[in-house]
């Protein structure tokens, strides 16, 4: 695998698992991190393109982002796609911020978002990315999964490790991590 491809692969693990090694850094950690995530809200219309004069209904969903510095979010793309209004919101805070994507790589489900007011970074540390994990090492997960309002974190194994097609867009393939939890 090239290295361009091994680094995309190795980005898109990162936003999709948000999984952290090594247990007593994650509790050390835990308080930066929660301050760095944002749960995404987005109101989103897909194009209807057997009829493209209709408009299919909008649909709500919602997402994970962290920060990355220079006042971005980063997050999954398929979490803002055909996105119309996008909030974030840290973890904690009841006040929603209006955002936009400045960036959005489909082909390894990745997007960057900005917020109107940097402000909201203001004492934020930014997130980096940890080392790849093995097969059998316990890893943690930590963001906002589908059926939930509150923060989500939860411990695990790393069960595979493998290069398949990933399904955002069905057109490429990815590293791609098993955690059974």
């Amino acid at each position: 695998m090239d290295h361009m491809m091994r680094s995309k692969s190795l980005c898109f693990l990162s936003i999709l698992l948000f999984t952290f090694c090594a247990q007593s850094a994650f509790a050390v950690n835990l308080g930066a991190m929660r301050k760095s995530l944002f749960k995404i809200h987005v109101i989103s219309q897909t194009p209807n393109y057997e009829q493209p004069w209709a408009q299919n209904p909008t649909q709500s969903s919602s997402g994970t982002g962290f920060y990355i510095g220079k006042e971005g979010i980063m997050t999954n793309a398929h979490v803002v796609a055909d996105g119309k209004f996008i909030t974030v919101q840290r973890d904690g805070d009841d006040r929603p911020m209006t955002a936009r994507v400045r960036f959005i790589a489909h082909d390894c489900d990745l997007a960057l978002l900005e917020v109107q007011d940097p402000a909201i970074f203001k004492g934020l540390t930014p997130m980096t990315f940890a080392d790849f994990p093995e097969v059998r090492e316990s890893v943690n997960t930590i963001g906002y999964p589908t059926g939930g309002e509150q923060l989500s974190i939860t411990q695990g194994v790393v069960s595979r490790v493998s290069y398949r097609r990933y399904v955002h867009t069905g057109s490429d393939s990815h590293l791609l991590v098993q955690v059974d939890s």
